[in-house]
């Protein structure tokens, strides 16, 4: 029985690993295999350690941007409440800029320690028409190293005493 060409290259092949099969043979990882193993180790903690510290600022972030949020309808809860309280004329903006303002621009204090928070707000009233007024409110807060970040909400607010 002839053998085909695969089975020889196969047979060879065996033959030619036992080779390497002896005692004298020493076990273990190679300096190259060690230095390979330790760079895919280090790729992979620095970038979970990158994901980690994104993650931390991203919520962070939203937490702000939340704060913030609530705080610009603050602003125009408070215009709403002097329209409703005192009428609609105490909304009257300065003749010379044709605005009012209401602004925060020492910040906030927080209500459990009474530190300052780093929240700015605006609060811009411009008039439309004769029973109307259009009610800006803009939040302003440094986060990190980048640019300022701010929301704006406004509402338009009509004389309906």
């Amino acid at each position: 029985m002839q053998k085909s060409k695969l089975q020889f290259k196969i047979q060879k092949l065996f033959v030619d690993s036992d080779k390497f099969v002896g005692s004298d043979r020493k076990q273990g990882f190679t300096l190259i295999e060690t230095m390979v193993a330790l760079a895919i180790f280090s790729v992979s903690v620095v970038s979970l350690i990158v994901m980690t510290s994104q993650g931390v600022a991203n919520v962070s972030l939203a937490k702000n941007k939340l704060i913030a949020s609530y705080l610009a309808q603050e602003g125009i809860e408070v215009v709403r409440n002097n329209r409703d309280s005192f009428g609609f004329d105490s909304l009257n903006p300065d003749p010379l800029s044709g605005d009012l303002f209401y602004s925060t621009d020492n910040g906030y204090n927080n209500i459990s320690d009474g530190s300052i928070t780093p929240f700015k707000r605006k609060v811009t009233v411009n008039v439309v028409g004769e029973d109307e007024v259009k009610v800006s409110s803009e939040v302003k807060w440094v986060q990190g190293q980048g640019p300022g970040k701010s929301v704006t909400y406004s509402e338009n607010l009509f004389n309906w005493q």
